[in-house]
């Protein structure tokens, strides 16, 4: 794991190329504390700091070249079957200088080009230049684990792993996009490759960017969507998913340094604990975190079972919240925008503890995704049920103080929606059309959100996978929308801001592949989810373990809001630099604080924990 940036421009001289890169270099230097390097050619400067995980030696650092001198990489992730690939390479007469995954993917970029691709199974953001041809490709992986952004005008190309660096350039300018904020105001992230900032897009998952005379050319190399749907029995089913889940997690033991995993007691990331204490040479390191966070969830206590069940070496962190303020603050800075995942904070808290050691973990995410783990699929099963129910939706009070019946009426709201993309969308947030953050928002900036639309993506996606029921279509969008733009983004900016790399076993491309196949009915069966999942796992791990309610990272950033964080919260929406530029309006926004101050809720909290890391964000731009 590393990280990667690079500046392609045909009118700055070398110095000056070379000034930008190593100043991105030094504000991401956390991510790859290991070695920095830099490496120029004709119009192209590429720069990389190493976290070191396989070859600890000199032989692996970066920028690389390939053997025949034609192309420079930089790499930030890992390929776990270099090694298969190396053979190949091998065979072709290709002489290697060291045994890491970069020297294999360099080298098989230069034997075959782009359509190495989609054959590397791995977690990965890749940026190549082509000496001869004066090329660039920015290449990310299929589910969009690793991150990569970039800007582009027709003389110039800035990439890097992360937006902070790339505005800390003082290349790009600092206006926000409004199109993705109308995207983070529903769902707390932008999508569809947008960021905050109107000149800084991302790659998407499974794609290559080849920029070149003539243009940005964006091509995928791989489509999820065209995954037909097995026609296996149940046992056969089962015992695919047994062996492509430890086969993947042996595939992620890949590594000249200690191996941990994070074991928070439920389902997925037990699995992943069976399986890599069946293959991991020597005792397994596990790790949970217990919090103090008032109202929060606590996992002890199932995940010190679970370890005592597979004879792990097993580590309590026992983390204090701290200063809120500061922690919110560090994230933004992490993240380059606002972020509204609140379980980036123990996520992070947790990696700061680690401080490094081990340097790999492998964590359960993906899962849920894949197998069907959300209420949401639960609730589209029944999808004729609730939209029969959504007609009396009138019957039932609105800002209830009961939070059960203000959930049932956001369900009814959700089902009354005639286009099945928008359902979606909103069993993606927990906005509806009347409560939202748009609500907060001034007139002027209504009218530039009312050119856009947040939910375009949403309908893209649903429309791109044919003959599929809804709960599958919707797996699909959390797939392509909510895991990589949330869900990773939360875990590789947690992790890797104390140098930790964090690997998923289950988007290995194998497995996620045929768990994308499997009927969703097999998914979700008798109120439960992951059923199949369950099923395949029985005498894997504990029964205890398997029928446990479903929990997660307790972060009460509502309970927060009310109480702790309500006087900073006050305070940041009443900075004068904030107000100035009139994005929200005053008025509506501080009748929400106060209200949910006297009566708090899960879905004004939300609204409002949106709000403030929007705000904390928009005051740290001047510090860029």
């Amino acid at each position: 794991m590393c990280g990667i940036c690079g500046v392609i421009d045909i009118d700055s001289p070398l110095v000056k190329r070379e000034e930008i890169v190593n100043r991105m270099s030094g504000h991401m230097k956390y991510r790859g504390p290991d070695h920095t390097g830099i490496s120029s050619d004709a119009n192209a400067t590429f720069g990389h700091v190493r976290l070191s995980i396989v070859d600890l030696s000199e032989n692996a650092n970066q920028p690389m070249e390939s053997s025949n001198k034609r192309y420079i990489l930089s790499f930030n992730g890992e390929i776990y079957n270099y090694k298969e690939i190396r053979q190949q390479l091998i065979n072709l007469g290709v002489v290697f200088k060291g045994n890491g995954d970069s020297e294999v993917l360099i080298n098989a970029w230069a034997c075959w080009g782009s359509e190495i691709s989609g054959k590397l199974n791995g977690i990965f953001a890749f940026s190549i230049w082509d000496k001869k041809t004066k090329n660039l490709f920015l290449v990310r992986d299929r589910f969009g684990v690793k991150p990569l952004f970039y800007y582009y005008n027709d003389r110039q190309v800035v990439f890097c792993s992360e937006i902070g660096p790339l505005i800390k350039t003082d290349i790009i300018k600092k206006s926000i996009s409004y199109k993705a904020l109308h995207q983070y105001a529903y769902f707390g992230a932008p999508n569809s490759g947008e960021t905050l900032f109107d000149q800084i897009k991302q790659v998407k998952p499974a794609e290559i960017i080849t920029f070149k005379k003539g243009g940005r050319f964006k091509e995928r190399y791989w489509h999820i969507e065209n995954t037909l749907a097995t026609n296996d029995s149940l046992q056969t089913i089962s015992n695919n998913i047994r062996s492509y889940v430890e086969t993947a997690v042996q595939r992620q033991l890949v590594g000249d340094v200690p191996i941990g995993v994070l074991l928070s007691g439920g389902v997925d990331s037990s699995i992943i604990t069976a399986y890599t204490a069946k293959h991991y040479p020597g005792m397994v390191n596990t790790y949970t975190a217990g919090f103090d966070f008032e109202k929060g969830v606590n996992e002890l206590s199932v995940a010190r079972a679970t370890s005592r069940h597979f004879n792990t070496n097993h580590h309590e962190l026992i983390i204090s919240g701290g200063e809120l303020p500061y922690i919110i603050e560090d994230l933004i800075d992490h993240h380059g925008t606002p972020f509204a995942d609140a379980a980036n904070i123990p996520l992070y808290l947790i990696s700061k503890e680690l401080k490094g050691s081990p340097k790999v973990i492998l964590q359960g995410d993906g899962g849920d995704e894949l197998f069907g783990g959300y209420r949401s699929y639960r609730l589209l099963k029944n999808h004729f049920f609730w939209r029969f129910l959504s007609k009396f939706r009138y019957l039932i009070k609105s800002h209830s103080s009961s939070e059960s019946i203000n959930r049932l009426s956001r369900i009814f709201e959700i089902f009354s929606h005639d286009e099945k993309y928008k359902m979606m969308a909103y069993l993606s947030t927990t906005d509806t059309r009347n409560i939202s953050m748009y609500n907060l928002f001034s007139d002027n900036t209504k009218e530039l959100l009312n050119a856009t639309d947040p939910f375009a993506y949403f309908k893209e996606q649903y429309n791109r996978l044919k003959g599929r029921d809804l709960v599958q279509k919707m797996m699909y969008i959390d797939t392509t929308i909510q895991l990589p733009n949330i869900f990773l983004e939360k875990v590789d900016r947690a992790t890797m801001a104390f140098g930790i790399e964090s690997r998923i076993p289950f988007l290995d491309n194998d497995l996620s592949q045929y768990a994308f196949s499997i009927p969703s009915n097999l998914k979700v069966r008798n109120k439960s989810g992951k059923w199949v999942l369950k099923q395949a796992m029985k005498g894997v791990i504990p029964c205890s373990v398997l029928n446990a309610k479903k929990t997660g990272f307790g972060v009460p950033y509502s309970y927060w809001i009310s109480t702790s964080l309500y006087d900073y919260a006050h305070d940041i929406f009443a900075t004068e630099d904030y107000n100035a530029n009139g994005i929200f309006s005053k008025k509506r926004l501080y009748k929400m604080l106060l209200d949910h101050k006297k009566s708090p809720s899960a879905q004004t909290g939300y609204i409002l924990w949106k709000a403030l890391n929007f705000a904390v964000w928009r005051n740290k731009l001047n510090e860029w």
